[in-house]
């Protein structure tokens, strides 16, 4: 199990699960900043989905940008490469030197259970919340600015992955608490659902 900080949501971020994540990780690696600091300082952030002139949804893309703001309880979330982003510029400025995201997107959960245990690094996944399983409702539908199509899938969540066992994987889940434990297949499932997206923060 590896000993990283927790960091609660509900105390200001009802939809920030991405930034607390990663402020946890960055709490790990030796890193000084508040959340607020992330959200407002280096994570992008996009206009929300609201309906334009004809009564279509439009809004950012949650690839390159959070729609809305991570302290509204309405706002909605977004993906690793956003997330990527705002570390790559948290440890441009406060990082150890040397420090660097590793984007392990695409692996197998048990893959990155077992990254975990051979470096010690947490590593901030992207499953959903109470690990809900598959198929996932399409919540809303929007174009972004640049004319793709979005479908958000609910309820999208992101944790730090702390530890494994034969039978759980352990999570520092912004709204449940530190080390939860979720049952192996369920938490696969839901990993697998939100498209194999993992980070983690590498120290030289």
């Amino acid at each position: 199990m590896i000993d990283a900080p927790f960091i609660d949501q509900r105390g200001g971020f009802p939809t920030g699960c991405e930034a607390v994540s990663a402020v946890m990780a960055l709490w790990h690696a030796g890193v000084a900043i508040t959340v607020d600091q992330f959200i407002d300082q280096y994570l992008p952030q996009g206009q929300a989905p609201a309906p334009d002139a004809a009564g279509h949804l439009t809004g950012a893309d949650p690839a390159l940008a959070f729609p809305g703001s991570p302290r509204d309880p309405a706002g909605w979330g977004c993906f690793a490469p956003v997330i990527v982003t705002a570390l790559d510029r948290a440890l441009g400025e406060k990082g150890p030197r040397g420090a660097r995201v590793a984007d392990l997107s695409g692996r197998a959960l048990g893959d990155i259970g077992r990254y975990c245990e051979l470096t010690g690094r947490p590593a901030i996944v992207w499953a959903t919340i109470g690990m809900a399983q598959p198929p996932l409702r399409v919540e809303a539908t929007w174009t972004t600015p640049a004319g793709r199509l979005v479908e958000w899938r609910s309820p999208e969540h992101a944790l730090l992955l702390v530890g494994t066992d034969a039978a759980n994987y352990y999570f520092n889940d912004p709204l449940a608490g530190p080390a939860t434990p979720y049952p192996t297949a369920l938490a696969q499932a839901a990993f697998d659902a939100l498209g194999r997206q993992a980070l983690a923060i590498e120290l030289p």
